[in-house]
């Protein structure tokens, strides 16, 4: 599966039958995802870094454990046996008694999870997308991101038992995470000092000297 904007690497469907026929305990895998129009602003710029940041070091430790926890829109192959298991339950998703209009992707690697079979990740095939290059735009996408995430979430804690602990350890890190923010934030107006302040200034200067650079010949 993959999303309208994708292209694909000629490669890249091969690459994926080969991680499904290696292991018939896996049950999908995800390919790796570029950004094509990385240099177009600066939101897509900061969207390629966390790409490749979310591809080479969360998917592939989330991989060695055979627990990848979304096979995202842009390029994915699942085991079609396990499709017909619950593909009607995945098409008409609900919560809180409305139907889910977004976060598909996320759903339907919970399902296979769910299953107790093993996700995951492949740097060989490859593939490039579009990413926003506006903030209001980014903004949606990253809500929509975020809405999906915490609502399978739920979804995806009844299925730990199944799985290595790893992804109890990382769901719990990840769920819990800007709730963390939120008190480091509340803790910094109220007990912070000129030393920790000159530390924040300091990484926002280092890091926007560091994308200026990027863009430099």
């Amino acid at each position: 599966v993959c999303d309208s904007d994708t292209m694909l690497d000629p490669a890249s469907t091969a690459e994926m039958v080969k991680v499904l026929e290696e292991d018939p305990s896996i049950g999908g895998v995800r390919g790796d995802g570029q950004i094509l129009n990385k240099y177009d602003s600066w939101i897509s710029f900061l969207s390629s870094v966390r790409y490749w940041m979310a591809f080479n070091i969360e998917m592939v430790c989330q991989s060695y454990f055979g627990c990848v926890q979304c096979i995202r829109g842009p390029l994915g192959m699942y085991r079609n046996s396990l499709l017909h298991e619950f593909m009607e339950d995945w098409y008409n998703q609900t919560f809180l008694g409305r139907q889910c209009t977004f976060g598909d992707d996320r759903h339907l690697t919970n399902r296979v999870l769910s299953l107790g079979y093993a996700t995951k990740y492949t740097a060989r095939s490859k593939c490039l997308t579009e990413t926003p290059i506006e903030y209001l735009r980014w903004l949606n996408q990253q809500t929509r991101w975020s809405k999906s995430y915490f609502r399978e979430w739920l979804y995806n804690a009844m299925w730990f038992h199944k799985h290595h602990l790893w992804m109890t350890y990382e769901a719990v890190i990840t769920g819990f995470f800007p709730f963390f923010l939120i008190a480091t934030v509340i803790q910094f107006f109220y007990r912070g000092n000129v030393w920790n302040i000159r530390l924040f200034l300091l990484t926002i200067v280092s890091s926007s000297h560091k994308i200026i650079l990027s863009y430099l010949p």
